[in-house]
């Protein structure tokens, strides 16, 4: 013990200040007349004496020093191991998670610890050794539940107020994350620790084939060939390959071929032939080991057939009857041989119109309805897919009507056709029309721009295989076929072909003058028909044409084939409607499903596209002018439904229009299923947000099991007033009772 003084104030004030206070003391103590005796006198002089003397000692603060050492506490380890009971620590077979850890890491073990829990879908209760055994054989740890629910575990182990660390072992994607953050917080403030395990050996290899996309033809047509390319999104082995089926609802048509497989995206092509049945087929892949998902290995789809009908507005000017060539028999109207070529093939409806010439000004109208003139509205006009205008006059349309003709074939994929006679082309100044652009030829402007005389056709080896002119599906019938064209015995006539456009037929005269001719317009087709396809000119080819000259079966099939092909764009039955693709066809939960699409036949700027995902609406990005938008939606972790339902609607302003669904399907993965390995951040901030560490090693984990010390070895000094004592204070205090006391029992009244 050391003694020391540590006054407030400087010790030469203390000092005198206890002289002046004894001396002025003595002075009004001896002056008193009270006290009348010397005795009395000089005992309370040194009563006052001692009291300044006691003050002073205060103020001079003597201290004792003295040193104590503090030694850490020793905190005991009491801890629980909690083991990941889900299907994903199985992943990989026999190279799993799980598996490896018992290899190295629990057989290293001298002993297993006491506490343990599975957590999973639920957490039960375990010991160790019912999880662990040596050489790798397991009980319990079976890792056979679907989700990772920790925060259950996690609330168990706070319920046990002796638990302070915590040995987690699992691969990090959990499944009830919202109440995870709490539960830290309650772990911190309980001084609990967690340690999880990360092996530095590990590597997954997850095993996964996904059918992602599958383009088919949205219409296909009887008799030709659907090509279907399928895209496989494959995780494992490189150069892996796989069986990939393809087979129709009937069983009829089967396809089957092994696919080598690479990490990423393989596509795969088939081809089927369409049949007048619409048929659903399926895509299977082969199911490999280990596999994580086998709901994703195969895809049904449907092809639909294209039984559309197509609208034809047929105008002829020939309104004369067919004279046959001797030895045949029946008679038709000019204007009825094209409309029954139409009727037919049974899915081309066709509206005739026929110029009146008794009437002044002449007019044309439709025989059916009786209506006069051409569509009086471009909605009206909208109605067709094909506009034939053979030997019209041009006086009979207004500007606007030429101009929704041109509209509809350039914009909405119409096909237009002018055949030949004494109004057409030049002749009928239609080269200085809004038409000539659409027409694929270049017209002769009026003299000398049509002739009468007889001449046969070519018909080039190199176009043969055009849609028009497949009249046989046997080529060689069909080439027969062509060879044994009629002549014809007038035609207007043309300059040559526009850039761009084909002769299918060229006529022997003029250097061979195009006499059938079509060309791609805008959206749409057009053709070009020089000579008469309906009238005197072509009085063999529309009458002669087909099997021994005896009918006209051939020309029969060569105007549907036009119709067909001049309709193959056009856009009628899709008008108001909407295109919606998306990059995949299966989504799992927490996947961006990306999406985009596009008004078709969009006509007026502003017509908008507004888009509800499962009722509630998404924000789009989207390009006014062109009609097109994008967006993409996140699906949650928690979805449940097997498919998200796209509410697509078409407004014109604030009217709607319409509204189409589209659904897309979603496989509900677990979230151990959507990602591959250990995920790492998580269990370090898990640790770290508790104090804890990684454990990559059995020697990591001996390292941490030991008791742990609270604080540090630690010296520290203490200094305590010699004053600061009852004894001190009672003095004190008892002198100042005994001056008191005197003064009064002398009436001591004042000094």
């Amino acid at each position: 013990m050391n003694l020391n003084f540590l006054p407030a104030i400087d010790a030469k004030t203390i000092y005198y200040t206890a002289i002046v206070l004894v001396l002025i003391s003595l002075w009004l103590t001896f002056r008193s007349r009270t006290l009348r005796t010397f005795p009395v006198k000089l005992a309370v002089f040194a009563i006052r004496t001692l009291i300044v003397l006691l003050l002073a000692l205060i103020a001079f603060n003597p201290v004792t020093s003295t040193t104590k050492t503090q030694k850490p506490k020793i905190k005991r380890v009491n801890d629980i191991w909690l083991f990941d009971n889900s299907v994903s620590m199985k992943i990989g077979g026999s190279d799993s998670q799980k598996d490896q850890m018992i290899k190295h890491f629990f057989n290293k073990m001298d002993k297993l610890p006491k506490n343990a829990m599975l957590f999973g879908d639920k957490t039960i209760t375990a010991r160790p050794y019912e999880i662990v055994k040596a050489q790798g054989h397991y009980g319990k740890w079976k890792a056979n539940q679907q989700e990772t629910n920790i925060c259950d575990a996690l609330r168990r182990v706070l319920s046990r107020p002796e638990i302070n660390r915590i040995y987690l072992v699992s691969d990090g994607w959990l499944h009830d994350k919202r109440e995870l953050r709490q539960l830290i917080r309650q772990l911190s403030l309980r001084g609990i620790s967690v340690y999880p395990l990360i092996m530095s050996e590990m590597e997954l290899k997850p095993v996964n084939a996904t059918i992602v996309s599958c383009d088919y033809p949205e219409i296909s047509k009887p008799g030709e060939t659907a090509k279907v390319k399928v895209g496989i999104e494959w995780y494992g082995e490189k150069n892996t390959f796989a069986k990939i089926n393809l087979t129709s609802e009937d069983r009829k048509f089967f396809k089957k071929t092994d696919k080598l497989l690479s990490m990423g995206i393989n596509y795969q092509t088939f081809e089927i032939p369409v049949t007048d049945k619409v048929q659903s087929y399926t895509v299977e892949l082969e199911t490999k080991e280990k596999e994580i998902s086998t709901s994703d290995n195969s895809y049904s789809f449907q092809l639909k057939l294209d039984r559309r009908t197509i609208r034809v507005l047929y105008m002829e000017g020939s309104i004369t009857r067919q004279v046959y060539p001797s030895g045949m028999r029946g008679s038709d109207q000019f204007y009825e041989l094209i409309p029954k070529a139409f009727a037919k093939s049974g899915d081309i409806e066709c509206d005739i119109l026929l110029p009146n010439r008794q009437n002044t000004p002449s007019y044309i109208y439709n025989i059916k309805t009786r209506k006069r003139g051409y569509p009086a509205t471009y909605d009206d006009l909208r109605k067709y897919d094909v506009v034939i205008c053979s030997d019209i006059k041009r006086s009979l349309f207004s500007q606007e009507q030429l101009d929704w003709t041109r509209k509809l074939v350039a914009e909405q994929g119409a096909g237009f056709c002018m055949i030949g006679g004494l109004t057409s082309f030049g002749a009928g100044d239609w080269d200085k029309t809004v038409w000539e652009k659409m027409i694929p030829v270049d017209m002769v402007h009026k003299q000398g721009s049509d002739f009468v005389k007889n001449f046969t056709v070519t018909i080039p080896a190199s176009i043969r295989n055009h849609p028009i002119l497949q009249i046989d599906k046997d080529k060689l019938e069909n080439n027969r076929i062509l060879n044994m064209h009629p002549h014809f015995r007038g035609s207007n006539i043309v300059n040559r072909a526009k850039p761009g456009a084909t002769v299918l037929v060229a006529a022997n005269i003029f250097n061979q003058m195009p006499l059938v001719t079509v060309q791609p317009y805008g959206k749409g087709r057009s053709m070009a028909f020089a000579s008469d396809a309906a009238g005197g000119w072509g009085r063999y080819y529309q009458a002669q044409w087909g099997p021994r000259q005896e009918n006209n079966e051939y020309y029969q099939q060569f105007w549907i084939n036009t119709a067909k092909w001049l309709a193959e764009n056009s856009q009628r039955n899709i008008y108001g409607q909407v295109k919606f693709r998306t990059e995949r066809l299966v989504y799992s939960n927490e996947q961006t499903i990306k999406f985009s699409g596009g008004i078709l036949n969009s006509e007026n700027a502003n017509e908008r596209i507004s888009i509800k995902i499962n009722n509630k609406r998404v924000q789009l990005n989207s390009d006014n002018e062109e009609g097109e938008f994008s967006g993409e939606f996140k699906i949650p972790a928690d979805y449940s439904n097997d498919q998200v339902r796209f509410a697509v609607s078409l407004y014109q302003g604030s009217k709607l229009i319409n509204t189409q669904f589209f659904n897309v399907n979603v496989i509900n993965l677990a979230t151990e299923y959507r990602h591959f390995g250990i995920n790492k951040s998580l269990l370090k901030n898990f640790a770290r947000a508790t104090k804890g560490s990684i454990i990559r090693s059995i020697d990591d984990y001996k390292a941490c099991h030991k008791d742990e010390l609270i604080g540090e070895t630690r010296t520290m000094s203490f200094t305590t007033p010699l004053w600061d004592t009852n004894t001190f204070i009672l003095l004190l205090f008892g002198l100042f009772g005994l001056e008191w006391y005197i003064r009064r029992k002398h009436q001591f009244r004042h000094i």
